[in-house]
């Protein structure tokens, strides 16, 4: 007696699918090392690479830069202009029904993003250098300001991000 085609084709393709679900489960020696290696490079390489590509020069230097009016511009601009500027537009664009804002976004999410908006650093730099290319003192004080404020900006919108999943977690 031979089974019949039905039956060997359902114990083939359940054979298939057990093993699919297996290979889900292997993970390559990369990924390994990868998952080893991402809070040593998020935490520690990156910021060195940042601070060592900003080309900051505090031997030019003659001031303090927190006293410097330029300083806190660009502070204020990366820290409270980009999401005073994100807010409006995403709130105009909401009401005038030129955007919808989707079920699963509350503003809180919308006020963290544009926190995020802040950390315009590498544009900022380049900004900065045009700008400042012929006053050394001014160009280190506006890289100064930019770092700082994208950083104030960085963990001001982790926070509402942070503070925002968790409560649209405890909603549900």
């Amino acid at each position: 007696m031979y089974p019949d085609d039905a039956s060997c084709y359902n114990r083939v393709v359940t054979q298939i699918y057990a093993l699919e679900k297996g290979f889900q489960n292997i993970q390559t020696y990369l990924s390994i090392i990868e998952h080893k290696l991402i809070s040593w490079v998020a935490y520690l390489i990156v910021p060195i690479f940042v601070l060592g590509n900003s080309g900051i020069n505090f031997f030019a230097l003659s001031t303090n830069p927190f006293t410097s009016r330029l300083f806190w511009g660009i502070l204020m601009g990366l820290v409270l202009g980009k999401p005073i500027g994100v807010l409006s537009v995403t709130a105009i664009a909401i009401k005038t029904k030129l955007f919808i804002k989707p079920d699963n976004v509350n503003w809180y999410h919308i006020l963290g993003i544009s926190f995020l908006r802040g950390i315009g650093f590498t544009m900022s730099i380049f900004l900065a250098g045009l700008a400042f290319s012929s006053n050394l003192e001014l160009l280190t004080i506006s890289k100064i300001a930019i770092l700082v404020g994208s950083l104030i900006s960085g963990i001001i919108g982790f926070v509402f991000l942070k503070f925002s999943v968790k409560k649209s977690k405890s909603k549900d």
